[in-house]
C-alpha cells in the first residue's frame, strides 16, 4: 500500500499562534509581503480592535499574484524561492523565507480573506478564503480544499489581505509597539531610499510620527562611520559637532587579536558586507544651547526614547527586535558603566547597522525574533562593538589630549606638512663628518620626544621620533647602569661580606660596559614589557649567587636583602626614557 506524509491540524497551531509571540509582529510579517511585491505603500488598518473580534486589513499597490503564484507560493509552507532574488520589477533584494511568518500572521484571525490583482492580468482578482475552523474537523490538513476564485475588476494592482474576527485585541501596549515598530520600519534617519512607505491608520502612529521628525541628527556631539567591506576589513572615521573628520581607524584598529601578550594581525570578519553609522549626543543643555541649535533641548530626551539604541536593517527593512527598547544587543549599556562620561548608551545615542546580505548568510528565527546566532551574525555584531570599543578609545584619548594641552587631531599638521627628518642611522655619521656640521647640529633646534597615551595602542601612523645625540645615549646609558650598580651594592651590603658585594658591582660595571656600544644605541618605540624582562634575567645569576652565597656550612642561612624596585607597566613607551 503506498502512502504519504500527513500533518494534523494541530500543526497550525505550532506553526502559527506559537511563532508570534505579539500580534505587532504578525502584522509587520504582512507588510514585509508587500515590500517583497514591490510595493510602494502599504496601509494597515484596525476595525474595532481593542478587544476579540475585530478586523486586521493590510493593503498594498505591489504586482498582486496570479493563481498560480497563491497555489504555489501564497499557500505553499516551509518553502520560498525568492529570499534574496533580485529579479523584482525595481530590482528590490527580497527578504521573505519560509512563510513561517505568513502563516503566523494568517492565524491572528478565525477567517482570512485575500484579494489579489496581478499586474501581469489587468482586469482580473483573484479570491481566496481560509476558515480555519474548517480545519477543526478533519484528521489531516489536507483534507480541507481550497478554491481560487477569479473575477473581473477595474481596480488597479496590489493585494487586500483581511484577518476576520481577531483571537485578541490589541490594547494600548501592543498599539504602541504596533505603531513605532510601522514608523521605525522603513528608517527614519531623513536619508533612506527604499521606494517604500507603511503606515498604520492610528492616532498612535500619527504620535509617533510626530515625536520621530523631530530630527535631531545635527545636534550630536560626536558621529561615528564605519564600514565592513566585502573583504571583511573594517575602516571607521570619527566626527566632531561641527563634521570634521577629527580621526581615522584601519582594520588593525578595530578588530585587534591579542595573542601571547603580542599584538598580531587580526583576521578578517567573517560577515556580509555592512556600514555602521552611531550618533552621540551629549545630554547637557547649557552645551546644547552654545551651539546655537534651532532645537529645543527639552524635545531631545523624548526623541531619544523612541528612536534611540542601536537599529539593524536588512535589505532596506528594519528587523524587530534590534533597537527596540531593552534590547541592547551591543551591550552599550554594560559597556558604559566603564566609564560614563565618554561612552555611548541607548539613552543618549541612536545608530543603525545596515547590511544587504546578498547571500543570505544572516537567517531569520522561525519565532521572527531577530536572526540566529550563527557564525555570520556574530562577526557582525563584534564588527559594530569593535568600532564602538574604537570610538570609545579615540574619545578618551581627545579629552586626556585636551586636559594635557595638546592639540586636538583635527589641528595636528599632517604627514604632508611635518618637515622632512633625515633617517635616524644616517644623522650621527653626519654629525662627525666636519666641524662646521657639528656646529650646525648643535644649533638646530631638537624636536620635543613624542607622547603617547597609555592607554592607546600603537598606531600605524607614528609621528616621527626625534635624532638624539650619541653622547646623549651613552651618558644616559652609563648612568643607568652606575645607579643600578649601586643599588645592588648598598642592598646586599647589609647580608654580604665586601668580596660579594664586589662580586656583583663588577658584573653590573662589566655589563654596562658590554652595552657601550654605539652600533647598540638607537631611539624605537618597544615594548617595556619585554625590556624589563630582559634586564632582570641579566642580574638574575647575581641574585643567584648572592643568595647561594649566604648559606653557611652549618646549614644555616641568612637573610639577604635584594634591591627593590617598582615597574610601571605600559603597552609601549619611547626607549631610552628621556629625563
Amino acid at each position: 500500500m503506498n502512502t504519504h506524509l500527513r500533518f494534523a491540524p494541530e500543526i497550525l497551531i505550532r506553526l502559527g499562534e506559537e511563532l508570534i509571540p505579539h500580534p505587532d509582529l504578525g502584522v509587520i510579517e504582512l507588510v514585509r509581503n508587500a515590500y517583497d511585491a514591490d510595493a510602494t505603500k502599504a496601509i494597515v488598518q484596525l476595525h474595532n480592535a481593542t478587544q476579540a473580534g475585530g478586523t486586521l486589513v493590510v493593503e498594498d499597490d505591489g504586482d498582486g499574484m496570479t493563481a498560480e503564484d497563491i497555489r504555489e507560493g501564497f499557500l505553499l509552507i516551509g518553502r520560498s524561492q525568492k529570499s534574496g532574488a533580485t529579479d523584482s520589477r525595481s530590482k528590490r533584494r527580497r527578504i521573505g523565507e519560509k512563510g513561517l511568518g505568513r502563516l503566523a500572521a494568517l492565524r491572528l484571525g478565525r477567517r482570512v480573506e485575500l484579494l489579489s490583482r496581478p499586474r501581469r492580468e489587468p482586469g482580473v482578482e483573484h479570491r481566496l478564503v481560509i476558515d480555519w475552523s474548517d480545519y477543526d474537523s478533519v484528521g489531516s490538513v489536507e483534507e480541507v480544499e481550497l478554491t481560487v476564485a477569479t473575477q473581473a475588476t477595474s481596480r488597479k494592482p496590489g493585494t487586500s489581505l483581511t484577518v476576520h474576527q481577531l483571537r485578541q485585541g490589541f490594547d494600548k501596549e501592543q498599539m504602541d509597539r504596533l505603531a513605532r515598530a510601522m514608523r521605525l520600519l522603513t528608517g527614519f534617519f531623513n536619508d533612506e531610499d527604499t521606494g517604500f512607505t507603511a503606515t498604520l491608520i492610528a492616532p498612535q502612529f500619527d504620535r509617533v510620527s510626530d515625536a520621530v521628525n523631530r530630527s535631531f541628527f545635527d545636534e550630536y556631539e560626536y558621529k561615528l562611520e564605519a564600514n565592513l567591506d566585502e573583504e571583511g576589513y573594517a575602516s571607521t572615521v570619527l566626527y566632531d559637532w561641527k563634521g570634521r573628520a577629527i580621526t581615522r581607524g584601519e582594520h588593525v584598529d578595530i578588530a585587534p587579536d591579542s595573542r601571547e601578550g603580542r599584538l598580531q594581525p587580526p583576521l578578517r570578519y567573517q560577515a556580509p558586507a555592512a556600514s555602521f553609522e552611531l550618533w552621540m549626543f551629549l545630554l547637557d543643555k547649557r552645551s546644547f544651547e552654545l551651539r546655537g541649535s534651532k532645537n529645543q533641548f527639552a524635545a531631545l530626551r523624548p526623541w531619544l526614547k523612541v528612536v534611540g539604541g542601536v537599529h539593524l536593517f536588512h535589505r532596506g527593512l528594519r528587523v524587530h527586535p534590534y533597537g527596540d527598547p531593552g534590547f541592547d544587543w551591543l551591550d552599550l549599556n554594560l559597556l558604559r558603566a566603564r566609564n560614563p562620561q565618554l561612552r555611548p548608551s541607548t539613552n543618549n545615542s541612536i545608530g543603525r547597522v545596515s547590511v544587504d546580505d546578498p547571500d543570505g548568510l544572516l537567517i531569520p528565527k522561525t519565532d521572527r525574533m531577530g536572526f540566529q546566532e550563527n557564525a555570520a551574525f556574530i562577526e557582525l555584531r563584534d564588527f559594530a562593538r569593535g568600532a564602538t570599543e574604537w570610538a570609545a578609545r579615540e574619545r578618551k584619548r581627545i579629552r586626556d589630549g585636551e586636559k594635557l594641552g595638546t592639540p586636538s587631531p583635527a589641528q595636528r599638521p599632517s604627514l604632508a606638512q611635518r618637515p622632512a627628518l633625515a633617517p635616524i642611522t644616517d644623522r650621527p655619521e653626519a654629525a662627525r663628518s666636519s666641524a662646521d656640521d657639528r656646529r650646525a647640529w648643535d644649533a638646530a633646534p631638537q624636536p620635543e620626544l613624542l607622547t603617547l597615551v597609555p592607554s592607546l595602542p600603537v598606531q600605524r601612523d607614528e609621528a616621527p621620533l626625534p635624532a638624539m645625540r650619541l653622547e646623549h645615549l651613552l651618558y644616559r646609558s652609563l648612568a643607568t647602569a652606575g645607579i643600578l650598580a649601586s643599588a645592588f651594592g648598598r642592598g646586599t651590603a647589609a647580608g654580604s661580606d665586601a668580596s660579594e658585594v664586589g662580586r656583583g658591582v663588577n658584573d653590573l660595571v662589566g655589563m654596562a660596559t658590554r652595552a657601550a656600544r654605539s652600533d647598540g644605541f638607537r631611539v624605537d618605540i618597544v615594548d617595556l614589557n619585554k625590556v624589563v624582562s630582559r634586564a632582570l634575567g641579566a642580574v638574575r645569576p647575581s641574585w643567584s649567587d648572592a643568595a647561594s652565597l649566604s648559606t653557611n656550612s652549618t646549614g644555616t642561612s641568612r637573610s639577604v636583602s635584594r634591591p627593590r624596585c617598582r615597574i610601571w607597566r605600559r603597552s609601549s613607551s619611547i626607549w631610552p626614557p628621556m629625563p
